[in-house]
């Protein structure tokens, strides 16, 4: 007998994605695609920052410096994770996610992996 059989029968309970969650996580792809850029949307050769990735996953084009209260959901989820204020309560909580993501030694590691944190930290 093997230790699969004395196992009880689970079945997986997978919880439904949100759509900020999907559009984090879709960011972590881009940056993973086209690379990482700090202190611009898009870099010399399409990379993205932080935020470049998040605006290209939620438009679904070239990011632009277009400041959407629609972007607000993504960019909070991120900074909440963060530990940094949020957009709630007049906070313009991008702004500290992209000083977060332009900070001298950070990486593109570090930027998909809170990316893909905050994706799950819902």
């Amino acid at each position: 007998m093997y230790l699969r059989d004395k196992l009880p029968e689970v079945t997986p309970v997978i919880s439904p994605i949100d759509e900020v969650s999907k559009c984090l996580l879709l960011a972590a792809q881009i940056i993973r695609k086209r690379g990482w850029c700090q202190l611009s949307l898009e870099g010399e050769n399409g990379e993205r920052c932080l935020r470049g990735a998040i605006l290209e996953a939620k438009y679904g084009e070239r990011p632009t410096a277009v400041r959407n209260p629609n972007d607000y959901p993504e960019m909070n989820r991120v900074s909440s994770y963060l530990g940094m204020p949020t957009r709630e309560n007049g906070n313009s909580g991008y702004y500290y996610i992209v000083n977060w993501n332009n900070a001298s030694g950070r990486t593109a590691a570090e930027v998909i992996a809170a990316l893909e944190s905050a994706a799950l930290h819902n």
